[in-house]
């Protein structure tokens, strides 16, 4: 189980990010890694992403082998195996830092946004459709539509808030390990533009 906080584990991923925006990563050495973790690990948090190719959690945090569980769906979408394993991470493996972490220009928002249909991918994209809504209802980003990277890129966050809020109702083991504060229940959102990750729904002290 990691020694580390909530709070301290928000801001190991927060200085690991400023580490890979200026290009000042820490050195590793990979055999003394696979060595250190041979035996097994205490990862310290459990990012729930997309799988998109520019947004590998360990590289834009900055972490080693062993530091994060990952869990990588497209569209950072929420079902029963990946809703497992965040419990797994957190109310057995001892995580205390629960991300779940959106991206602009995400393409599956941007194909649920433009209707796309495509075998299995048609209701996965279902899951999308409450950030659709939530974002349509703000009317500030017209046109709502894949072509609108303002309007993409808001039902992206949208569905960040709304994933945080499905984990708490879905999983009464991770809603009381954040009530008691042992866990901590972040969104987070990736700019591939920067390589900046902007926290939110952080909890204090």
């Amino acid at each position: 189980m990691t020694l580390l906080t909530p709070q301290e584990a928000i801001l190991c991923l927060q200085a690991g990010n400023q580490r890979f925006v200026s290009g000042q990563l820490d050195a590793r050495d990979s055999g003394a890694e696979i060595r250190n973790t041979a035996s097994g690990a205490h990862p310290f948090a459990v990012v729930l992403g997309c799988i998109d190719s520019r947004v590998p959690p360990e590289l834009i945090f900055d972490q080693g082998l062993g530091a994060l569980y990952c869990v990588r769906v497209a569209g950072n979408l929420l079902d029963d195996a990946v809703l497992a394993s965040l419990e797994f991470a957190c109310c057995v493996s001892g995580a205390v830092l629960l991300v779940v972490l959106g991206h602009t220009d995400c393409g599956a928002v941007k194909g649920a946004c433009a209707g796309l249909r495509q075998g299995t991918l048609t209701k996965a994209f279902e899951q999308l459709a409450p950030a659709f809504a939530a974002a349509k209802s703000n009317g500030q980003n017209e046109p709502a539509n894949s072509t609108n990277s303002a309007f993409v890129n808001l039902v992206a966050q949208e569905h960040v808030a709304l994933t945080l809020a499905e984990i708490k109702q879905r999983c009464p083991a991770l809603a009381a390990a954040e009530e008691q504060g042992t866990v901590d229940l972040v969104g987070a959102f990736y700019d591939v533009q920067t390589g900046e990750v902007m926290f939110s729904d952080i909890a204090s002290g």
